[in-house]
């Protein structure tokens, strides 16, 4: 499992026009911050974690079923905490740095939530 607590919220990074959600470690520059949801891991990262379609996500108490990983998101993603969030059917071409999802609800994200990958 790999868990995490959002530490701080970009001022554009929930839009409600957007199905989306960025996600950065305390890495980020200060332009990315802007836009996404920064979080802070629990304990060091497993390297050798693999998400994959077969894992769920949930943020808070809202579960989620993964419906594809792209190629970059488990380097990206042990390395500086990044990935983004679709909250919308997979393309033909998806997002190399993306995670698709359902439900196709972006959920209620605040500072303090928890977001666990298991």
């Amino acid at each position: 499992m790999l868990k995490s607590k959002v530490v701080s919220i970009g001022s554009k990074a929930l839009d409600e026009k957007d199905d989306l959600v960025i996600l950065f470690d305390k890495t980020a520059t200060k332009e990315l911050e802007t836009v996404s949801i920064i979080q802070e891991f629990e304990k060091p990262i497993d390297k050798s974690y693999d998400l994959k379609t077969a894992n769920k996500l949930i943020i808070d108490n809202q579960e989620y079923k993964i419906a594809f990983v792209g190629d970059m998101v488990n380097r990206n993603y042990m390395e500086i905490g990044h990935t983004v969030l679709h909250f919308e059917p997979v393309p033909a071409k998806p997002q190399g740095n993306a995670i698709y999802l359902t439900p196709m609800k972006v959920p209620q994200i605040k500072v303090g939530s928890t977001i666990s990958f298991c």
